[in-house]
This record gives structure tokens, C-alpha cells and sequence, in this order.
């Protein structure tokens, strides 16, 4: 184009430039626009007059991408979603691709989702060892001593009387969550929830680890404290905003057996040996790398026989 405006010799050259030269410029915005104009219509086409909750800005063709991709070292997008959560609230609308996606974070408005049903919305844990060594495991130790026999290791059968035990491991399901994004669900008909409309083919993603994490629900939710899966009397506790494996008919249905591996597993290594970190008596970050699952950090220790 700077060439032909170098070559311009006669009025006739330079009228031809103003009509040419918009031309050209227009063809080039029409093919910036197309894709931007198909790929609105293809998010927004079934679901502008409907009820959407609310969410950040979302950019043409990159969707909310971006704003994933901010506020912190690393890709922990559970976290990420938990921030977002705070700004839009605990149902909001994301863009992936050409695609609508609603996340859902805190405890009541998960319990909502989760339990409308599932023809609506269809769609094994670590050992808690790291915890542990950042942790009093003395209690855990002291519990399993006084109520298993030595002459045996403890057994799916002692959980009912080890509850501070069992109510540790909860504590570390509720720090740690396996599936911090549980699975996608998706939504086979129209929803309404917690207030907005959710339309048909719309992916709902469930944020666990806020419902776990919710300060309206939980006392000091940053802090390792298992007595708060106990009552006054030592008793059990399963608080309405607890569930690791989800709830509802699309809950894990391997959730009875996972958590019986998951206490023979933990009870029988304290019950043998004492836990030491191999380098430090920290181990630092603990929120774990995000992938599939919550994975922790790789660590190093010493157990040590008790015996």
C-alpha cells in the first residue's frame, strides 16, 4: 500500500486510491470480524435473553482464558476460581473456547447444584502424609495405642471408636482435596440455580475445594484443626458443607471403599512408625500441584520403628 502511495502521478491515480484503499480495509475487517461474529453467536446465540450469572469480561475467541491466568504463581486453577468466586459470586459464567461454563464455589450454592437431581445435571485419596508431619500426630498415635491391641494392626472395624483419628483424616480431606474441580457435570435440560438460568448443553463446574474453604462455613477454614470434625461429647461429626467425593446420586461411588483403604492405610503406618521430615520440620507450601488430582508436593521423611 506505501508503494502505491508512491507511485500516485495523476488525480485520476489518486481518486483511484480512495476508493480502493477503504475497500482493502474493509475485506480485512471482515475477516477479523467473521470468526469474532460466529464465535459470539456460537456462545451467546441460545443464551442471550436467558438469566446468566455473572463473570469477568470475556475476550473475543481467548474467552475467560485469560483471567485464569492471573493472580499468582504456578496453575492452580481452583484457587484462581475461588478469587473470581469472590468478586462475581458463587455461581458464575466463564467462556472456554466456544464453550459456556458455569463454576460453582461455596457450600450452599454446591449443595444446590449437586442436589438438583441427576437426570438434570449429569454428567482414591493421597495418604494425608504431609499434613501429618506438619501437624500434632501425637494424639492420632496416642488414640490408636490406647484402643487397638498391639498384638494386631488396626482395622476398618476400629474407625467406630478412633474418632479422633478418623475425624484427622476428614481434616486432611478438607484441607486437601483429591478432585479440587470435582467432574464436570452438564446440564441435560434447563436449571434454575441459585437465582439464574442455566440453559441446556451448558458444562457446570463444581469448585470443592472453596466449599471447603468457605469462611461462612467453616472456623479458621486455613487452619489444621480436626476437633472440628467432633461435638462436645468426642462424637463424630459430618458437617453439611464436608464432601470430598460429592453428594447426591452423582457422588463418587467408590467413597465407602476409598475411605476404609484410606484409614487402614494411615492408621497402621502411626500405629508403627513416628514421622520425620528428612530436611526440615516444615515442609513449606502444602496446597499442592494441581493436575488431574491435588497431588502434594514431593517430600522426603524418616519413619522410624515404635517398636
Amino acid at each position: 500500500m506505501l508503494s502505491g502511495l508512491l507511485q500516485l502521478t495523476s488525480e485520476n491515480s489518486f481518486q483511484e486510491l480512495m476508493i480502493t484503499f477503504p475497500l482493502e480495509w474493509l475485506l480485512v475487517v471482515l475477516l477479523i470480524l467473521a470468526p469474532v461474529a460466529w464465535w459470539y453467536r456460537k456462545v451467546y446465540g441460545a443464551s442471550s435473553v436467558r438469566s446468566l450469572p455473572p463473570g469477568p469480561v470475556c475476550l473475543p475467541l481467548l474467552g475467560s482464558a485469560p483471567w485464569l491466568l492471573l493472580g499468582g504463581r504456578g496453575f492452580a486453577p481452583h484457587l484462581r476460581l475461588a478469587q473470581l468466586a469472590d468478586r462475581y459470586g458463587d455461581v458464575m459464567t466463564l467462556v472456554v473456547g466456544s464453550k459456556l461454563v458455569v463454576v460453582v464455589s461455596g457450600a450452599a450454592a454446591i449443595r444446590e447444584a449437586l442436589g438438583i437431581g441427576g437426570d438434570a445435571l449429569a454428567g482414591r485419596p493421597p495418604l494425608p502424609l504431609p499434613l501429618l508431619l506438619n501437624h500434632g500426630k501425637a494424639r492420632v498415635q496416642a488414640e490408636i495405642d490406647r484402643e487397638v491391641e498391639q498384638t494386631r494392626l488396626p482395622n476398618v472395624r476400629d474407625r467406630s471408636h478412633l474418632h479422633y483419628t478418623e475425624a484427622t483424616l476428614r481434616e486432611v480431606m478438607r484441607c486437601s482435596a483429591v478432585v479440587p474441580l470435582a467432574l464436570p457435570h452438564f446440564t441435560l435440560c434447563e436449571i434454575s440455580l441459585h437465582g439464574y438460568t442455566i440453559p441446556v448443553n451448558t458444562t457446570v463446574l463444581v469448585n470443592l475445594w472453596s466449599a471447603h474453604h468457605d469462611p461462612r462455613v467453616w472456623r479458621r477454614p486455613t487452619e489444621f484443626d480436626p476437633s472440628r470434625f467432633l461435638d462436645a461429647q468426642e462424637e463424630l461429626l459430618w458437617p453439611a458443607a464436608f464432601m470430598p467425593f460429592g453428594i447426591g446420586r452423582r457422588a463418587c461411588p467408590g467413597a465407602q471403599i476409598a475411605r476404609a483403604e484410606l484409614f487402614v492405610l494411615f492408621s497402621s503406618i502411626l500405629q508403627a512408625f513416628t514421622l520425620i521430615p528428612a530436611s526440615s520440620p516444615s515442609l513449606g507450601n502444602l496446597q499442592g500441584h494441581f493436575g488431574l488430582t491435588l497431588a502434594p508436593p514431593q517430600f522426603k521423611l524418616h519413619l522410624h520403628p515404635r517398636r
